[in-house]
């Protein structure tokens, strides 16, 4: 079976490089969207399951993909999963990578263990796997998840895949 990670597009807050974390932005007007050929291919004649992170940028991303995937497809659904919700940041949200680094003096492990309100790489990881056990269960449709970076690369992990940096708008094809 295949599944399709795939980070939504790019926010104001992406662009900035800075920390969205739960805070709901919109994606910015009119993404760039280009759809890998090993993407369309996966999905070809086939329907597909979107399962989505609550947040706007994530709905908006899907709905998006899925009119750009339309001529491809037999048909989509979609499922918003509260586990695909990007990791909790806390204080942090809204700040940029280089001031949270300056006022933890670069040392991002120690963001992650001290920071109040900031998730731990476990708990996104748990919540991550509580997300994919659900969506490999259902055989309804090739699944493509709609999440945020933090989200996609714990899912890379979850499969023993590198988990590099996903640019927005990017795709990942699992074989599980």
């Amino acid at each position: 079976m295949e599944i399709i990670l795939f980070r939504h597009f790019e926010t104001a807050y992406s662009r900035e490089h800075r920390i969205c974390g739960r805070l709901d932005c919109p994606i910015l007007p009119d993404p760039r969207i280009v759809v890998p050929p090993a993407v369309r291919a996966a999905v070809a004649g086939r329907r597909v399951v979107y399962y989505s992170s609550p947040l706007t940028r994530c709905r908006e991303s899907y709905r998006l993909l899925d009119g750009r995937l339309r001529p491809y497809i037999a048909g989509s659904s979609a499922v918003i999963l509260p586990q695909l919700i990007e990791r909790a940041w806390g204080p942090l949200s809204g700040l940029t990578k280089e001031e949270v680094l300056a006022a933890y003096h670069g040392d991002v492990e120690s963001v992650k263990r001290a920071a109040p309100g900031v998730e731990t790489d476990e708990r996104l990881q748990e919540r991550v796997a509580e997300a994919l056990e659900l969506i490999l269960r259902e055989r309804d449709g090739v699944p493509v998840v709609v999440s945020h970076q933090g989200c996609i690369r714990a899912a890379a992990r979850h499969f023993g895949l590198p988990s590099g940096k996903i640019e927005p708008g990017g795709f990942l094809i699992v074989n599980t």
